[in-house]
């Protein structure tokens, strides 16, 4: 997975570029912070499409001359589901290696059901893994697969001689890793494996339930989908059993058994836990310091309308009062009703260093929306979300082509996020080109079609 941040001056925007995706992702969010605390969505981040792996989203909204952090949280919306199981392994008070599931990809969660036949030896929790759920000589192991993944050697503590050492590992997508809660039970000498009862958490959860006999069998009858019935004649006998379903609607588990066939009677353990839905597949960082030097004001709504602008002056700050003070009969002091204040309101003055600049801010300026005036790190003048009243367009000569444009603003919120803007339209598209031939031949695919800036007066002035 790669995802990057580039600063591009043209309409001041960080582009953020991802490939590589999982290939599970639907869809990716993209999320923007500069203190890696507080993360915001970049507007338009939401639902970042994938193709192949791929896709892309402009930033505008950046905070300039600072370190922007980006991440990029690849999700699957799909439920949880199973991957599969891989070959069991079975030892004699001996370290064990079982095989990986076939079919895992990049975020899957791997499961190990590890046991030891005797009751005060442990499962070790290999490098790289964690102990999801301890039930003395029984552990559930897990850990996210990333590709190149070995199959782990799982190891115990405390075993004996004849001490019967077994684990299967399983796969499953879409799960987060942690349970959201699990049970433990040892039970006494018996022939079937009785696993406790548990509290689903919620919908669409996948519940596991695990059991370890201190015997061998023949068969097992699972309460569920089976995963794996690995037993072992290795040692002095013993056997490992698990099985799961993915609750669409929650239902809580009441004490089950499992149904052993074969064997004898001999103590026991189960397990049964359930784990909610992933978040997300797989997330990577990126870091940039947009290097914005200049004034911008942009446009979010339609971006190609964003331009750096030359500031030449700006007026006082000012921020209204709104109160009413009422003088009150028989009473020496009125009575203050207020709320709070208004607004920076304030005028900036920009200048155009001939018409044919004054003619294009004219354009970016018609829309009348709201935009962002975007100032660098260290500006005399605060930037903000602004809606600009009256232009006044002066000239200071009666021979100069320089125009001043003074920009009465008022700032007000942003813009919903719901509200993303494109470079291009399609009336950008049918002013520009004559045929499909003439397209196809300036631009040699969609993206390229998407890349292209529009012309302000193509779309602004008919």
């Amino acid at each position: 997975m790669t995802l990057t941040a580039t600063y591009a001056n043209d309409l001041s925007r960080v582009r953020l570029a991802i490939t590589g995706a999982p290939a599970s992702a639907d869809y990716a969010r993209v999320e923007r912070s500069t203190d890696q605390i507080t993360w915001s969505t970049v507007r338009g981040g939401d639902t970042v499409a994938l193709n192949a792996g791929t896709g892309q989203l402009d930033d505008y909204e950046f905070t300039p001359g600072v370190p922007n952090h980006y991440r990029a949280t690849y999700v699957d919306s799909a439920p949880i589901s199973y991957v599969g199981a891989g070959t069991a392994a079975a030892g004699n008070n001996a370290p064990v290696t079982p095989g990986l599931p076939a079919g895992l990809v990049d975020g899957d969660v791997l499961l190990i059901w590890a046991a030891i036949r005797n009751t005060e030896g442990t499962v070790d929790t290999p490098a790289g893994w964690t102990r999801l759920v301890d039930a003395g000589n029984a552990a559930l192991l897990g850990r996210r697969y990333t590709a190149g993944d070995t199959a782990p050697t799982v190891t115990f503590t405390g075993g004996v001689a004849g001490a019967d050492t077994l684990a299967q590992a399983a796969g499953f997508r879409n799960a987060e890793l942690v349970p959201a809660a699990a049970n433990t039970v040892l039970n006494a000498a018996a022939q079937d494996i009785t696993y406790p009862a548990l509290t689903v958490p919620g919908d669409d959860h996948l519940v596991l339930i695990c059991g370890w006999k201190q015997d061998e069998w023949t068969n097992v009858g699972m309460p569920v989908t089976e995963i794996g019935e690995p037993s072992s004649v290795t040692g002095d006998d013993a056997g490992i059993c698990w099985c799961y379903i993915v609750e669409t609607t929650r239902i809580d588990v009441v004490t089950g058994f499992f149904d052993i066939t074969g064997g004898a009677a001999a103590i026991s353990r189960g397990v049964t836990a359930a784990f909610r839905p992933a978040d997300y597949a797989a997330r990577e960082q990126t870091v940039i310091t947009p290097a914005m030097t200049t004034v911008w004001i942009k446009n979010l709504q339609r971006p190609y309308l964003n331009r750096a602008v030359t500031v030449t002056d700006f007026s006082s700050i000012t921020r209204p009062a709104r109160a009413g003070v009422f003088d009150v009969v028989s009473r020496s002091l009125p009575v203050a009703v207020t709320d709070l204040r208004g607004s920076r309101r304030y005028t900036l003055t920009l200048t155009a260093a001939n018409l044919d600049v004054a003619e294009d801010l004219e354009y970016c300026f018609a829309t009348g929306e709201p935009v962002l005036v975007h100032v660098p790190a260290g500006c005399p003048f605060p930037g903000m979300y602004a809606v600009i009243g009256d232009i006044t367009i002066e000239r200071h000569s009666a021979r100069t082509l320089r125009r001043f444009f003074d920009l009465p603003l008022t700032e007000v919120a942003a813009p919903p996020g719901t509200i993303v803007g494109d470079t291009v339209l399609w009336a950008d598209i049918v002013a520009g080109f004559a045929t499909w031939a003439d397209l196809v031949a300036a631009e040699a695919t969609w993206s390229d079609v998407l890349d292209r800036i529009a012309d302000p007066a193509d779309v602004i002035v008919p």
